[in-house]
């Protein structure tokens, strides 16, 4: 509460009159600045059995962690990670070659209507898989 007004809780300037002992009014100003609360938030996806360090925890489970820190005005900055652990990630690939010509991926030539997949090693340990249909 400011001077018997309602908690006060945006920017602006507030003023209020007291009567002072003597008889005489005294005007009492304040300029509040209210700081907003930055919320930060990341989507990772990390190779099942790897970590990832997020507030000084080593995680390695798919859930949804929350961190704070303090602003450089002292309030609450908040940061909300959404990591998600994954066996696999996937790239569709997309080309265009002209008619009577091949197209090379993954020491394959893909021709006709076959459908190819196949594998790498990505550098979480996960493998990543490419396919063509």
């Amino acid at each position: 509460m400011w001077f018997g007004r309602d908690t006060l809780t945006a920017s602006g300037v507030y003023t209020d009159t007291l009567a002072a002992s003597g008889g005489c009014d005294s005007i009492v100003t304040l300029t509040l600045t209210v700081y907003p609360r930055p919320v930060t938030e990341w989507h990772v996806d990390i190779c099942e059995g790897s970590a990832y360090v997020f507030g000084g925890d080593t995680l390695s489970e798919s859930g949804v962690y929350i961190d704070t820190l303090k602003t450089v005005h002292g309030c609450d900055s908040i940061l909300v990670l959404s990591l998600k652990t994954v066996q696999y990630f996937e790239t569709p690939l997309q080309a265009a070659i002209c008619s009577g010509e091949a197209y090379t991926f993954g020491g394959m030539a893909p021709t006709g209507k076959r459908h190819l997949h196949g594998y790498f090693d990505a550098a979480g340990g996960c493998d990543s898989i490419w396919y063509w249909s």
